[in-house]
């Protein structure tokens, strides 16, 4: 990212290579404010690193939430189980420090509300995100 922001969420997608389903079933995400220094997510009051759930096939999306929020700059994806090799399509969802959106799209229609609230929005018509 070109600056820090308030991250809610991540999109993953595998993908297919020669007719041959790829993607990642379970990863950690790991953050930082600087670039060289990173940090495992954790969720709310928990000590051990989060694993979140990836896909179940190379075509779907499969979005998780942060709760808490990441807020971070860069960011690292670190797979732990995996469909043949380790392919990821993925899409960081969240808004600037001052609320703005950034990268919610319509497909995530079913999510959006979410999402939309951990940054601080109550107007959450979808079709404006």
């Amino acid at each position: 990212m070109q600056r820090k922001m308030r991250f809610t969420g991540i999109v993953t997608q595998g993908a297919s290579r020669m007719g041959s389903a790829e993607f990642i079933k379970a990863f950690k995400v790991a953050s930082s404010l600087d670039g060289r220094t990173y940090t495992m997510y954790h969720m709310d009051r928990q000590t051990k690193d989060a694993v979140f759930v990836g896909n179940v096939d190379n075509d779907s999306t499969k979005t998780n939430l942060f709760d808490p929020p990441i807020i971070g700059q860069y960011f690292r994806i670190i797979p732990v189980v995996c469909r043949k090799a380790c392919t990821l399509r993925m899409e960081l969802v969240g808004c600037e420090l001052n609320g703005k959106h950034t990268d919610v799209h319509a497909y995530l229609h079913t999510d959006a509300r979410t999402l939309s609230d951990a940054c601080g929005h109550t107007d959450n018509n979808v079709n404006e995100l």
